[in-house]
């Protein structure tokens, strides 16, 4: 369970690496991964097939990974948000 959940959080940051240009793709990246469909909510329900005393720490580790990737949204975010600022200050 913990290499799936480093497998997704891989994938996660290399789609918001290479997020082409638009916050759309941003935002399609995010419902895929954090939404409430998304690959780690999917984990998460998925929890009560586990022992109970492994819930706890893939919980945890879900936790962390799901805040881990927000956080690289946000960044990406505001990065594509200055490049289109700077983008229009340059056509005026």
């Amino acid at each position: 369970m913990e290499e799936k959940i480093e497998q997704l959080k891989a994938q996660a940051a290399e789609a918001i690496k290479n997020a082409a240009g638009n916050l759309s793709e941003l935002d399609d990246i995010r419902v895929k991964f954090l939404g409430k469909k998304g690959e780690f909510t999917t984990i998460l329900r998925g929890m009560g097939a586990l022992a109970k005393e492994d819930r706890p720490k893939v919980g945890k580790i879900v936790n962390e990974a799901k805040a881990e990737i927000a956080q690289l949204i946000q960044q990406k975010n505001e990065e594509l948000k200055a490049r289109e600022m700077q983008q229009r200050l340059e056509r005026e």
